[in-house]
């Protein structure tokens, strides 16, 4: 387990403009399955949650964002980055307890957790007495093949690959621009 119990929250500048790109963009996610499902265990957290709280963006969207992140930095290439999961944050609401789980990115190298969709704990948890629980996670598709090409890691879900389409068209990100190739060429 990597050690955050000194942690420095930061957002740069970049990171602050990503933020904005992705709440202009909100509507380019793929809607939450969370609480689609009958069968989804989420469905009552949701509807808990809703009564006590105003759901907007980012909530429930840290992993596609986190994920975005971590490719826009490089992803597996960069040695100092990881994706992480906390798993089973306990939330109460009126008395109703229930788990949950986060993603974001931590920085090894200047030791920083960047996390553009914390705020959306801000009324129900404090999420900084979490972050020494997160693990290195990602999920998705583990192997991806392309003319004969094997990437060993995760690749990012089509979800970000859909929005760096929308991002590509004001800037080119080096990193996300090869998986960007690979995954139109397949389609």
């Amino acid at each position: 387990m990597v050690n955050l119990f000194n942690y420095n929250y930061k957002i740069v500048e970049d990171f602050e403009n990503l933020y904005d790109f992705f709440y202009c963009n909100q509507n380019k996610f793929k809607k939450h399955i969370n609480g689609e499902r009958k069968t989804n265990k989420h469905l009552q957290n949701i509807k808990i949650l809703k009564d006590f709280y105003e759901i907007t963006f980012p909530y429930g969207y840290c992993f596609p964002i986190s994920q975005f992140i971590f490719y826009y930095l490089g992803g597996y290439n960069n040695k100092d980055i990881s994706l992480m999961c906390i798993k089973k944050i306990p939330i109460n609401i009126n008395n109703y307890n229930f788990f949950t789980s986060h993603w974001f990115v931590y920085d090894k190298k200047n030791n920083l957790i960047i996390d553009l969709t914390k705020k959306q704990f801000d009324k129900i948890i404090d999420i900084n007495k979490f972050y020494n629980k997160a693990r290195r996670a990602n999920y998705g598709f583990p192997y991806f093949k392309k003319n004969n090409k094997r990437y060993i890691n995760t690749v990012p879900s089509s979800q970000v690959m859909n929005i760096y389409q929308v991002y590509r068209e004001k800037k080119i990100n080096i990193f996300l621009e090869e998986y960007y190739k690979e995954y139109t060429n397949n389609k």
